[in-house]
């Protein structure tokens, strides 16, 4: 590699070894580090280093590798405040999961700069009920959703097993497979995993699942025994509330009041 900087950096500040980590290059990750001359933990833009970026892309392979160096910090925060765990748990990387926890390195209850856990990451990535029939359809598996989901957090058992809509979404086989059910229950097979933890706005895991109507995911969290359903996010909302499958109010500024009440005074002009 004579005359040519194996550690440049791009306008986003990533090196060639950021790039080779977030595509899961392992043969151009080995040849870069042979040089001698990259940093393994070199940060970008975003104060991300090569593995959070392998991580965050699900790439085992390359997490597996960086982590067998024993040069890289498992754990390491971004400007977000988020680790390598937390982005993996938000693009529902199970595998990858698992890697990182093996290492007992990772504090996986470690709330990023907006207070969402790795379990809250991955909640709040759960898919929303969709159909391929139509509004219609969908409206009817949302409405069957919530019956399930208000059982369930009355202790009952559900009238249907699973629902169809709540099983986990195939990614294209170019990509690493995206599952945040399998992610959380990863996660909670720990004793160091609040389920109950409350991000800035006061959300929880379980208002997530249940805002998504995800019965699978509100199912293994009732599961634990150790749910707090009367916990409240910043609107006064607990969990019964969006299992009611209302809409929040929106919430106007004064400004925006203003403007709303000077558009309908020139209306009537």
């Amino acid at each position: 590699m004579s005359g040519v900087e194996p550690d440049g950096r791009n306008k986003d500040k990533a090196t060639p070894f950021s790039a080779a980590a977030m595509l899961n290059h392992l043969e151009v990750m080995q040849l870069l580090l042979s040089t001698e001359k990259v940093d393994i933990e070199a940060l970008d833009y975003n104060r991300r280093t090569p593995l959070s970026l392998a991580a965050g892309n699900g790439h085992s392979d390359a997490v597996s590798f960086l982590l067998g160096t024993g040069a890289v910090d498992p754990d390491s925060k971004d400007k977000d405040g988020q680790t390598p765990l937390s982005w993996a748990a938000e693009s529902g990387h199970v595998d990858v999961v698992k890697l990182l926890l093996a290492t007992g390195q990772v504090a996986p209850d470690t709330p990023a700069d907006n207070g969402k856990t790795a379990l809250s990451h991955a909640a709040y990535r759960l898919p929303y009920i969709s159909s391929t029939n139509g509004y219609e359809e969908t409206r009817a598996k949302e409405r069957l959703a919530l019956e399930e989901i208000r059982r369930l957090l009355k202790g009952q058992a559900p009238l249907v097993p699973s629902i169809a809509a709540s099983t986990r979404k195939e990614a294209p086989k170019s990509l690493p497979k995206s599952d945040p059910l399998g992610v959380m229950e990863e996660l909670l097979k720990r004793n160091d995993v609040n389920p109950n933890s409350q991000d800035e706005a006061g959300e929880t895991p379980l208002m997530f699942a249940v805002q998504r109507k995800h019965v699978d995911a509100v199912r293994i969290l009732m599961e634990t025994g150790k749910m707090k359903l009367n916990l409240r996010d910043e609107d006064g909302w607990t969990v019964f509330s969006y299992a009611q499958g209302a809409p929040k109010p929106i919430k106007l500024t004064k400004a925006q009041l203003d403007e709303a009440a000077w558009d309908t005074w020139e209306a009537t002009l």
